[in-house]
């Protein structure tokens, strides 16, 4: 009789579970589902690209390409390895574009499937590791399915692979808080579990790799401070040091091929300059600050006309909401109170060690933080610019910890009245919606009707392409030179060809021709403006200039800006990426590679940063004569992009 009951509660549990999952997947996606999958909720720039890559891994299983040289920025090599590599997405992006679905179908599918597999895991490691009743394993679940910092970062598709991030960090706490009191069997699944998921984090996202191994060694050195906890481990260790050894050797193994791929990245790569860093140092109220795009907080700025601006970018909304952090700082306050100090319970290590890591990231006076100690001294921190990302790997031991004073609270004489558990109901259920928001979003038939359109302008003679807007773009930068300015020497000194070909009528030549057949000037191009120059949004977004230029904003444009690609600003930005995105797509949808391309690092002496300079043309030819293939047929199509 009583299996039988416990039989029932389990399956009762399951479904209950099932269901949880299955609405908070729903609503944290409701824009896309409610419009059949035809919006995908981010800005359309990294998506875009992230789309590219699956799609090119989808059709390297396929045998179609190879996977470690994607058609972009060609024909530099290995460029696979110049941004994550999204192995944990294409578990997921495969097998539905093996079903049939289209692939912007296909990635909206993979983000659902990544928050409903996160409330799953987030719960299993509630219940297994955490001890958590159902009902509060359920809240934890749901809170990190659609905690804001996922829903900031729903633009960054390889962020939202978080499904191993309880399953290792759960497993680091049972082994850290039990020590020797749990059995072999238990310290060996935990001990391979860490091994093995670490290795396939780093493979799909390196912010997530390394935020994990950090939060790792906190919750040891965490661990360390208790008396109880650090005997425990001790004894673990003289126990079980052949099966740490084991997993140390799994790790090793798992951790190699991912290593092979990087490894010339990694010899080539430099520490990134403090600056980059500190630009992505939060402010104290990061930690409740939701953005304006958020439903419960986000009308505050406007309405009390607060002259705090958020960041824009996602970096700087990774904030976890006004109710958790209150529920989690009473928590603290509670269990680090004179009752702890009483009766200290080895589990508080989890806690100071979420407290530490809440603190890391955020800049107390200019840019002092504890930051700088994790970018002077630990190994590969100084790759690391979007330290603000971390809070996006705390969002699953901040709805742990509020799970936990949840389940405390609900165990007190005084919560067992009715009106009691109704206000503990109000407090979750706020809690839950204060993390939804109004996601920024993009047609996704649309962006499919760009890549149709550009596929069908480009010749099967072309050897190579670049996507650049048409003239009537209102970015586009005029690439017409005067009369005046035209120089016959130049022009026919860079074109050597037409020495012999024309006579006479070279600038006849350059207005009919040049731009079809790509050739240089001899000159560059300089149509832009001081008056159309807004010199403040170029400062801001170039944090470097602003800083180390003492002259004016158009003066190091001029000088040096417009050499290196810089934005203008913002909206150029985004639409600069959106050229190279596409491109990438077309690429795929045509089979032929192209020129342009846009990730976290770009090849030597690329040039195409800028596909709406008027330049563009006569830096194409560079890149091209650079790598020794200047024979072959580079097509400029026209087309523009309005998203």
């Amino acid at each position: 009789m009583q299996t039988r009951l416990c039989s029932s509660r389990s399956a009762q549990h399951l479904v209950q579970t099932l269901a949880a999952a299955l609405v908070a997947t729903l609503v944290f996606h409701r824009v896309a589902v409610l419009s059949g999958f035809g919006i995908l909720e981010s800005d359309p720039g990294d998506n875009l690209l992230n789309a590219f890559l699956l799609e090119h891994t989808y059709q390297s299983v396929a045998g179609n390409a190879n996977w470690l040289h994607p058609p972009y920025f060609y024909p530099a090599q290995d460029v696979r390895t110049y941004t994550d590599l999204l192995v944990g997405p294409s578990l997921l992006f495969i097998p539905l574009r093996a079903l049939g679905l289209d692939l912007f179908s296909a990635v909206i599918g993979s983000m659902l499937l990544m928050t409903f597999l996160s409330f799953l895991s987030c719960y299993y490691a509630a219940r297994r590791f955490f001890k958590l009743p159902h009902m509060p394993a359920l809240v934890a679940g749901a809170l990190f399915a659609i905690a804001y910092p996922r829903f900031s970062q729903l633009g960054h598709l390889q962020m939202q692979f978080s499904v191993l991030n309880p399953l290792i960090v759960g497993a680091a706490y049972s082994v850290l808080k039990e020590g020797s009191l749990i059995t072999q069997a238990d310290v060996r699944r935990s001990i391979f579990t860490i091994a093995l998921c670490v290795p396939l984090l780093f493979a799909s996202s390196i912010y997530h790799g390394f935020f994990c191994g950090l939060f790792l060694l906190i919750m040891f050195g965490a661990a360390m401070l208790f008396p109880q906890s650090r005997r425990q481990l001790r004894e673990l260790i003289v126990r079980d040091y052949r099966i740490i050894l084991s997993g140390v050797a799994i790790f090793a193994v798992a951790m190699f091929p991912v290593y092979l791929v990087f490894a010339d990245v990694l010899a080539s790569s430099h520490r990134r300059e403090w600056w980059e860093v500190s630009r992505y140092l939060l402010t104290p109220s990061s930690a409740v600050w939701l953005g304006r795009e958020n439903i419960g907080w986000g009308w505050v700025p406007d309405f009390l006309n607060l002259a705090h601006e958020p960041i824009r970018w996602a970096e700087g909304r990774v904030g976890m909401g006004i109710t958790v952090s209150a529920v989690v700082l009473l928590y603290a306050v509670a269990s680090f109170g004179s009752s702890f100090s009483r009766h200290p319970s080895n589990s508080q290590f989890f806690l100071a060690a979420f407290l530490f890591s809440l603190l890391l990231p955020i800049a107390w006076a200019g840019d002092t933080s504890l930051w700088s100690f994790v970018y002077n001294w630990v190994p590969g921190a100084g790759g690391i610019r979007a330290v603000s990302r971390f809070y996006f790997f705390l969002s699953f031991p901040a709805a742990i910890l509020f799970a936990r004073a949840l389940n405390s609270a609900l165990q007190m004489p005084q919560f067992r009245r009715g009106s009691a558990r109704f206000c503990a109901t109000l407090v979750v259920a706020f809690a839950l919606v204060e993390q939804l928001g109004v996601a920024m979003r993009f047609n996704t038939e649309r962006a499919a009707g760009v890549i149709r359109e550009a596929s069908a302008i480009i010749s099967q003679d072309c050897d190579e392409f670049l996507l650049t807007p048409r003239a009537d773009n209102p970015f586009y930068l005029n690439d017409t030179i005067s009369r005046e300015r035209f120089s016959e020497t130049a022009y026919l000194a860079a074109n050597p060809d037409l020495a012999e070909q024309v006579n006479a009528g070279v600038w006849e030549h350059f207005q009919q021709r040049a731009s079809e057949e790509l050739r240089f000037t001899g000159q560059l191009l300089g149509p832009y403006t001081e008056k159309r120059f807004d010199e403040e949004a170029y400062l801001s977004l170039h944090q470097d200039v602003k800083q180390e230029w003492d002259g004016t904003g158009w003066e190091h444009y001029q000088q040096y800006g417009r050499f290196e690609s810089r934005a203008l600003n913002r909206e150029h930005t985004n639409l600069m990426n959106r050229y190279h995105t596409y491109s990438a797509l077309v690429s795929l949808a045509t089979g032929i590679p192209t020129v342009g391309g846009y990730s976290g690092r770009e090849p030597a002496n690329w040039l195409l940063r800028d596909p709406l300079s008027g330049e563009i043309g006569e830096r194409i030819i560079a890149w091209t004569t650079h790598n020794m293939r200047s024979k072959e047929r580079v097509c400029n199509v026209r087309v523009n992009i309005k998203e």
